[in-house]
């Protein structure tokens, strides 16, 4: 399976991702930012999560796109590998042949049949154009992505607050208004 979260620049993204998707239970969940050079950043990731040599796991990523399925498997059944801020693959990672072969990875491990391992992008709404013009990526957005909106002040207020109470703890009502005005 595959989605792309779409939305502006402080729009909550990130935040839907990490705390919202990531923290749901049950699920082995890997969390890059694609950087300069983002293959080698999911390298990095799963090798840590399978205690293996990043750079093993990147020659194997380099040999065969495919493997990642592989590997993100080896860590659990029911796998998440999640890309924010993939705007980066167009801001900070500069080698197209990286680019591309980062895409490739990502989309190898998308398209298969295999409903225990996905793929979510989270991308700022201005690089969506970007995306698109890889035939491939478009593909792969176009039916599953989903939108999100800047938040109302409620909203804002609820997403600072809900999280600090779940923990067990009071976010201090001036600190909450101050960031919800700013």
């Amino acid at each position: 399976a595959k989605i792309g979260v779409i939305g502006l620049n402080g729009s909550g993204k990130s935040s839907l991702l990490r705390a919202g998707l990531v923290a749901v239970g049950g699920r082995t969940a890997v969390v890059v930012a694609p950087g300069a050079d983002p293959v080698t950043e999911v390298a990095v990731r799963v090798a840590a999560l399978l205690d293996r040599s990043a750079v093993d796991v990147r020659a194997e990523l380099a040999a065969d796109p495919a493997v990642l399925r592989g590997l993100l498997r080896a860590a659990g059944n029911d796998v998440l590998l999640v890309v924010d801020q993939f705007e980066e693959v167009f801001t900070l990672c500069h080698d197209v042949a990286e680019r591309q072969e980062f895409i490739a990875t990502l989309l190898a491990l998308a398209n298969t049949d295999d409903d225990q391992t996905r793929v979510v992008i989270g991308v700022r709404a201005g690089f969506y154009a970007a995306c698109v013009s890889h035939p491939e990526l478009a593909v792969a957005v176009r039916d599953r992505q989903v939108v999100v909106g800047a938040m109302t002040a409620g909203e804002l207020r609820e997403a600072i607050v809900r999280p600090a109470e779940r923990a067990g703890l009071i976010a201090e009502g001036a600190l909450v208004t101050t960031v919800v005005a700013e």
